[in-house]
């Protein structure tokens, strides 16, 4: 699982394995083993690859399917808390869409933000 999500991130990113390589700071070939998961890739590495592809370690390890990187400016720390993952994986096991899902999130801070 994480190995196509590497993948298909570097290839919606437009970058060579080389290319990827070089941000992470690793080999070329790491990155294509990473990619046919015949290795993994240790936690500093997918904290790397977290940055480079602006995405959460919970998304590249296929924990969350919400690209979470966009909500962190819309979002406080308290709304990306270990719930916020739950709730999302809920929501997809439900049938509910990201977009759904994600417009209950912005009317429950709204909500909040009234009764503060």
């Amino acid at each position: 699982m994480v190995g196509n999500i590497i993948r298909n991130l570097r290839k919606k990113n437009n970058m060579t394995q080389a290319e990827l390589a070089n941000k992470v700071g690793v080999t070329t070939s790491s990155i294509g083993m990473y990619e046919t998961e015949v290795r993994q890739p240790s936690y500093e590495v997918l904290c790397k690859l977290a940055e480079v592809f602006d995405v959460t370690v919970d998304y590249l390890l296929g924990r969350t399917s919400l690209y979470v990187a966009e909500e962190k400016e819309k979002y406080s720390a308290n709304d990306l808390d270990p719930a916020y993952f739950r709730l999302s994986k809920e929501a997809q096991n439900q049938g509910i869409s990201v977009e759904d899902f994600k417009m209950a999130l912005d009317f429950i801070k709204r909500a909040r933000s009234k009764n503060d």
